[in-house]
């Protein structure tokens, strides 16, 4: 049995009640991938909370460590990885890194300030002619080029960092907002979103154990691949929502 919770604070219990008190400045930003659905990231400069529908399970990490917990709460289970070994883990419930997984270092960097502070423009090459499956376009499509939209909502914290791994992107700055794919169609060029925000709005955390898994959960070990993939819906799913989002 693992209390994470309580893991860092043993013997501190004042310190503790003390931080719990203050309020927290957070934002929610409900998001979807086109393959993987749905998902909601509450992050903060404290800490950073994330919870996958399709997945069943919910990341966390606070300061001032940031350890990465994956939470399944049906199982009563938590696993965990250090921050570092977070950026270097691969996502495998996340499979439109299929696009994604070989970003490297971006073409072009735009940088945009505005009226919510910093929006950075990433743009990667094209995987050519590739099936497009996970995109619900056509059979068989040539991507000229990924852009990736993202926001330094808290910089000098990981945050981005937990989350753009999560996604299977590059550590940059910035919280992901969007990721689009330019496919040739014929002589046209049309766009199709890989991620998007559908909602964002600010949030009031009352309890910086907010950010951390609850306490006396069975330790799993570290995360790896089975861990996250468990519960994952099958391709005749996947098949279903790629059709929804070209409706959409």
């Amino acid at each position: 049995m693992l209390n994470v919770a309580a893991a860092k604070d043993t013997g501190n219990e004042k310190s503790r009640s003390k931080t719990a008190a203050k309020t927290i400045a957070a934002l929610r930003l409900l998001q979807e991938s086109s393959v993987d659905g749905k998902f909601e990231v509450i992050a903060s400069a404290q800490g950073v909370r994330l919870k996958s529908f399709k997945g069943g399970y919910e990341l966390f990490s606070a300061a001032p460590d940031w350890q990465v917990y994956a939470v399944r709460a049906d199982a009563k289970e938590v696993a965990h990885l250090s921050l570092a070994q977070w950026k270097k883990f691969f996502m495998p419930s996340f499979r439109m890194a299929g696009g994604t997984a070989n970003f490297k270092t971006p073409l072009k960097t735009i940088v945009v300030p505005d009226s919510q502070g910093t929006k950075y423009q990433y743009q990667f090459p094209g995987s050519g002619v590739t099936s497009s499956g996970w995109s619900g376009w056509t059979e068989k499509s040539d991507v000229l080029r990924y852009d990736l939209n993202t926001r330094d909502y808290f910089p000098d914290t990981p945050v981005a960092a937990i989350v753009e791994r999560y996604m299977n992107l590059p550590v940059l700055k910035g919280l992901p907002i969007s990721l689009m794919s330019t496919i040739r169609v014929g002589k046209r060029e049309e766009q199709a979103w890989i991620i998007r925000t559908i909602s964002t709005r600010p949030e009031t955390i009352a309890d910086s154990n907010y950010f951390r898994p609850p306490p006396k959960l069975k330790d799993a070990g570290p995360i790896n691949s089975q861990y996250i993939s468990r519960g994952v819906r099958g391709l005749a799913d996947d098949m279903s929502e790629m059709l929804d989002v070209r409706e959409k």
